[in-house]
């Protein structure tokens, strides 16, 4: 058995090489030469001659008065009025002990007509919070105190106060100082836009500062409505405008084709 086994054995190893022997021979593989990386440049833009059809004339672009208001002009001085630091009172504590109001509300004078459920909330918790259609909350004081009524001021109503001051303060500081401090970095940007369109007149990239110029000129003229559009920003400008003025909400813009690279990340 052994026998048989080498014999098969050798047999096998004289056909593998007699196969080797007659196959086609390898090629010589040459020793690859040592060669540094290759550097890549930027790609430039292929130019476009100047004095292309896709260059637009921007047109005139007309001045626009940005000068902040006197009275808003930073003044002399720290700006600040004098601080004067008044004597702390003395510390007291609330002492006034009230009368338990009975259930049936007899021992109560009502001077307006409550429902029963109202009644029902005085008797509990000797207050009771109804809606009404007054706005304001000095007009409810200015009633009771014609009715001869007796009146809770809440801490509330000191809030809505405050609320009502910094609203106008806002107001002025928007209308007087910001709106005009924003319209002069418009227009410095619009400016500045408009220079690189010239600028970059001829290559690919004249297109999208003329988007970028654009964009300034809508804010300009959201801003001040009587500045007339240069006429070769109109074509971008005004479909812009048409929808803000519509109130149309989400949708496309003919300056930009995406607003998603506006989005905050992270």
């Amino acid at each position: 058995m052994m026998t048989r086994f080498r014999s098969a054995f050798a047999l096998l190893a004289l056909i593998l090489a007699l196969v080797a022997c007659t196959g086609p021979k390898p090629t010589s593989t040459a020793t690859p030469e040592s060669t540094a990386p290759a550097t890549i440049a930027p790609q430039q833009p292929t130019s476009i001659p100047a004095g292309s059809s896709d260059q637009i004339e921007i047109g005139e672009v007309a001045a626009l008065d940005v000068a902040l208001p006197a009275s808003f002009k930073p003044a002399a001085g720290s700006g600040f009025a004098s601080f004067k630091p008044e004597p702390e009172p003395a510390p007291t504590s609330a002492n006034v002990q009230a009368e338990p109001i009975a259930a049936d509300l007899s021992n109560v004078e009502l001077t307006v007509i409550v429902s029963p459920e109202q009644r029902a909330r005085l008797a509990e918790n000797g207050f009771a919070v109804s809606p009404s259609d007054t706005k304001e909350f000095y007009e409810i004081y200015e009633r009771a105190r014609y009715d001869n009524v007796p009146v809770f001021v809440s801490s509330d109503s000191l809030l809505h106060t405050y609320h009502l001051l910094f609203d106008k303060v806002l107001r002025r500081a928007e209308t007087n100082a910001f709106i005009p401090m924003l319209t002069r970095l418009d227009v410095a940007l619009l400016t500045t836009s408009l220079a690189q369109y010239q600028d970059l007149a001829g290559t690919p990239w004249a297109d999208a500062a003329r988007r970028n110029a654009a964009y300034f000129a809508v804010a300009v003229k959201l801003l001040n409505p009587e500045w007339p559009l240069p006429t070769g920003l109109a074509d971008l400008a005004e479909p812009d405008l048409a929808s803000i003025a519509a109130h149309a909400g989400p949708g496309p813009s003919a300056i930009f084709p995406s607003y998603l690279q506006s989005s905050p990340w992270g």
